[in-house]
């Protein structure tokens, strides 16, 4: 008896260290191909279409639309990070990592596959804006930027990461949505885009998203609606054929409307409010936060479009970066 313990003792052990052995093995051999691979991405020049959304998404751990929505524009085809904060100081380093886990297995759930970072913060603007500017690896630094906008949140400071984000180059999406999560309700109607007269890189970047998202199983049937403003009759001639012409160049399918009004820009929130109220989402071109606009005046600015965002059910104010290769992404 006391030998047939003792051999199972033995038996076990050496079945452990054998899969200990095995577990080191197969994490050198898979550090080994990631480090070659990283390399070769940083040091091979970058291919137009080629371009992937590395997101960095800031939400917390019910926002269930805003991380839907950021993993069906990303569809496993770029890296994910959900960078989520809390206000009271984390007890270890060992709290952090379980809550980490905690949360990467609810999104597994959700067939959610993201990197997942949690940390305190007594401003969280402040450390949003230090992960723009310090987070990623080498060329999988994040290019995209998703959050939300909550009751509560302190839009001086939100004009701030906005800035951040621009000026290192990533590009921005701000989702407003009054659902908590893709339900029929949210997924429903098409997808109106509303292309700037004077933001022409923003309407570049929100066809590219309203595409990721045709892609996905939840839009499948939604049409990409893109809605124009022009001031003539012979504006809306010419406009029309260069949008047909770019829909059978960029291979995607778009339901063009040219809409003649006095004064494109003014008018711009007003052919939206009577259009799309029962769009399934609304992209809207967010003007870039530049140099010479003062601070308040941007302030004031946003204020006004997240205002205006929460009439319909879902609004993604969208600012591209004059950096990403859009022209090439669809071609």
């Amino acid at each position: 008896m006391a030998s047939a313990l003792v051999v199972l003792i033995y038996y076990v052990s050496h079945r452990r260290q054998h899969q200990s052995s095995w577990n080191d093995i197969r994490e050198g051999i898979l550090l080994f191909f990631s480090r070659f691979a990283v390399y070769r991405l940083a040091l091979s020049e970058s291919v137009s279409k080629s371009w992937r959304p590395h997101l960095l998404v800031f939400a917390k751990e019910n926002d269930g639309s805003l991380l839907q929505f950021s993993e069906a524009v990303n569809q496993g085809k770029g890296f994910f990070t959900m960078a989520s904060f809390v206000k009271t100081p984390l007890k270890s380093e060992f709290e952090k990592k379980e809550l980490q886990k905690s949360i990467t297995k609810k999104l597994m759930d959700q067939k959610i596959q993201a990197f997942v970072e949690v940390s305190y913060a007594e401003k969280i603007y402040l450390s949003m804006n230090q992960m723009i500017e310090s987070y990623g690896l080498g060329p999988l630094k994040p290019n995209t930027i998703i959050c939300g906008i909550h009751k509560n949140d302190d839009l001086e400071d939100f004009a701030c990461v906005i800035n951040k984000a621009y000026h290192r180059h990533c590009n921005m999406v701000i989702l407003n949505s009054q659902n908590d999560s893709l339900d029929s309700r949210f997924v429903g109607g098409d997808l109106h885009v509303w292309w700037h007269p004077h933001h022409k890189e923003n309407g570049d970047l929100m066809l590219v998203i309203a595409y990721m998202l045709t892609r996905h199983t939840l839009w499948k049937k939604a049409k990409v609606c893109l809605k124009v403003l022009v001031e003539s009759e012979i504006d809306r001639a010419r406009v029309l054929e260069e949008f047909k012409e770019l829909s059978r160049i960029r291979r995607l399918s778009l339901n063009i409307e040219i809409l003649v009004t006095d004064d494109p820009v003014n008018n711009y929130l007003k052919y939206v409010t009577a259009i799309s109220k029962d769009a399934s989402i609304v992209f809207l071109s967010l003007a870039p936060p530049l140099s010479e606009t003062p601070v308040e005046e941007y302030y004031t600015y946003l204020k006004s479009m997240v205002s205006f965002s929460k009439e319909f059910p879902s609004v993604g104010l969208v600012l591209s970066s004059e950096f990403t290769p859009l022209n090439d992404v669809l071609s």
